[in-house]
C-alpha cells in the first residue's frame, strides 16, 4: 500500500518553530515530575504487558491506590500526591469492576479516581467505546483537560481497540499519535496489553516506539499470588530502583486487597538452595543448613527447572545464570 502523504493542497509556509540549541536550553521548560519514583513521570507514556491471568488489573490498580494514599507501592515511592486519575475499562462486567475496586479499598479518595466502564454504557453508543473513533478519542483527552486528570489507565487494549490489526505498523500510528497528543496535555497513560502466545506484547514493534516505560510481568507458578516484574524499555537515566526483577506478592488483609514487594532475602535464599544443590548437598541437608522443609528445597528446584533456570541435574543454565547472577 502506497502511503498518502497529508499535503494535498499547496498553502502558506508555517513556522514550527525551529531555534538554535542555546535558545532552546534557554526556554523555561517545566520539569518533568514523578508520580511514582522513578518510572511514571507526568506526561509519559507507559505499557504494561504479560499473559492472560497475570493480575495485570490488580497491579495497575494498586499503582492507583499507592498515588491516591500517598503509600509507597514496594521500593517505589508517590511524589506527586494531588494527581486525579481515569481508569478506563473496557472488558470487565460492572459487577467485576465494582468487586475489584471495594477489595481494593478503591472507594477511598473516590473524588480524584474516576471511571469510565464500557459495560455501563448505553448500547446506543456502546459502539464508538473505542479508541479507533475519534469521538471517544476527543472525549477522554477533553475530559482529562475539564477534571485536571493526570493519569488514565487503558485496560486493556484488546477491548478497546476492537477489528485494529495491530501487527500493522500503519494501523497503530493513529492510537501512539494520541498518546502522544495526551502526553502533549501533560496526561501521562498507562496501557494495559495481552501478550501474544509467545509471551510477548501482541502488535507491531512500533508500540514501543514511543513509550517511555515498558513493565512485563510474569505470573510465578509456585505461588500464584506472586509476580515478577521487570522493564522491557526504561526511557530515563538507569536507577537501582528499576533494574533486576521485582517481586510482588497481593494478599488479603482485613478484606482489603494489597500489593508488598517481597524483600531479596527469598532471592538470595532461593539462590543460596540451587547453589547448593549445584554442589551435590542432599536437600534434607540443604533443609538443615537454611533451617527450611525439605519440601520447600524440592518447591525451589521444581519451579526453577520450569523457568529453564534450572536442570534436573542441578546445574543453571545459561538463563538461570543471568537471572540469579551467578558468574
Amino acid at each position: 500500500m502506497e502511503l498518502e502523504f497529508n499535503d494535498v493542497v499547496e498553502q502558506e509556509q508555517i513556522d514550527f518553530g525551529m531555534m538554535s540549541s542555546s535558545d532552546f536550553i534557554k526556554q523555561d521548560i517545566p520539569i518533568q515530575r514523578n508520580i511514582l519514583s522513578t518510572w511514571l513521570k507526568e506526561g509519559s507514556i507507559n505499557m504494561v504487558s504479560s499473559n492472560p491471568g497475570s493480575l495485570k488489573t490488580w497491579y495497575v490498580m494498586g499503582i492507583c491506590k499507592s498515588i491516591l494514599t500517598g503509600e509507597n507501592f514496594g521500593k517505589w515511592d508517590v511524589e506527586k500526591e494531588d494527581i486525579n486519575i481515569l481508569f478506563i475499562d473496557g472488558e470487565l462486567h460492572q459487577s467485576n469492576l465494582k468487586t475489584r475496586l471495594v477489595q481494593m479499598n478503591l472507594k477511598e479518595n473516590g473524588d480524584r479516581f474516576h471511571i469510565l466502564c464500557k459495560s455501563m454504557v448505553d448500547d446506543k453508543v456502546r459502539g464508538e467505546f473505542d479508541l479507533t473513533y475519534k469521538s471517544f478519542r476527543d472525549y477522554v483527552k477533553n475530559t482529562c483537560i475539564e477534571m485536571d486528570i493526570g493519569l488514565v489507565i487503558f485496560d486493556n487494549m484488546s477491548s478497546l481497540c476492537i477489528g485494529l490489526d495491530d501487527n500493522v505498523k500503519h494501523n497503530w500510528d493513529l492510537i501512539s499519535q494520541y498518546f502522544l497528543e495526551l502526553r502533549h496535555k501533560n496526561i501521562s497513560s498507562i496501557i494495559v496489553e495481552h501478550n501474544n502466545r509467545n509471551s510477548s506484547y501482541r502488535g507491531s514493534s512500533s508500540k514501543l516506539d514511543n513509550l517511555d516505560t515498558h513493565t512485563v510481568i510474569k505470573r510465578q507458578s509456585m505461588d500464584k499470588n506472586v509476580i515478577n516484574i521487570s522493564f522491557g524499555k526504561y526511557r530515563y537515566e538507569l536507577d537501582k530502583s528499576v533494574m533486576g526483577t521485582h517481586k510482588f506478592v497481593m494478599s488479603m488483609t482485613d478484606n482489603v486487597m494489597e500489593w508488598k514487594e517481597l524483600d531479596s532475602d527469598s532471592f538470595g535464599r532461593n539462590k543460596k538452595v540451587l547453589t547448593l544443590l549445584g554442589e551435590g548437598l542432599k536437600q534434607d541437608e540443604i533443609g538443615k543448613l537454611i533451617e527450611v522443609d525439605r519440601s520447600y528445597v524440592s518447591k525451589i528446584k521444581s519451579w526453577n527447572i520450569t523457568q529453564d533456570y534450572f536442570t534436573k541435574s542441578n546445574q543453571f543454565t545459561d538463563t538461570g545464570k543471568g537471572y540469579y547472577r551467578v558468574s
